[in-house]
């Protein structure tokens, strides 16, 4: 839920160019609902509202995946178009691109195995859930 706050204020607060990122700006909301959504089926036991976010977070994986399998192509045959963004206004080097390119690898692998994590928290839960909802009721094993 911190992450959709994090991503709403991302797409709302641009001081910078006093515009605003409706894509992370709505992704933000997505996932505020989605989280809500988690507690709701806790507190209400309610199976089908972790359906939202087992999508959303299952769609967040895949992203993640994509993102570090590019980053690994970008690191090793370092394109044009990223040498001449980073190195025009002297910011990095090749090595340093390079490497910078394998950090982001190892942070997008970690937020990638909490996020497979979680998800398989809440699919648990789901589980739980709808088989408590689906089963015997308690009464009619002492009827």
């Amino acid at each position: 839920m911190v992450a959709g706050f994090l991503r709403l204020l991302a797409g709302t607060v641009d001081s910078y160019n006093h515009t605003i990122n409706y894509y992370y700006a709505i992704s933000g909301i997505v996932v505020i609902v989605a989280c809500s959504l988690v507690i709701y089926a806790d507190v209400k036991e309610k199976a089908w509202a972790y359906i939202p976010f087992l999508v959303v977070q299952a769609l967040a994986i895949i992203g993640y995946l994509i993102g570090i399998f590019l980053i690994l192509i970008w690191g090793i045959t370092l394109p044009q178009w990223l040498i001449d963004s980073l190195t025009q206004q002297g910011i990095l080097t090749h090595d340093q691109i390079r490497i910078a390119c394998f950090i982001a690898i190892v942070i997008l692998f970690v937020v990638e195995v909490l996020a497979i994590w979680f998800w398989s928290i809440v699919f648990r839960a789901y589980r739980y859930m709808s088989g408590v909802l689906r089963g015997p009721s308690l009464v009619d094993n002492y009827a």
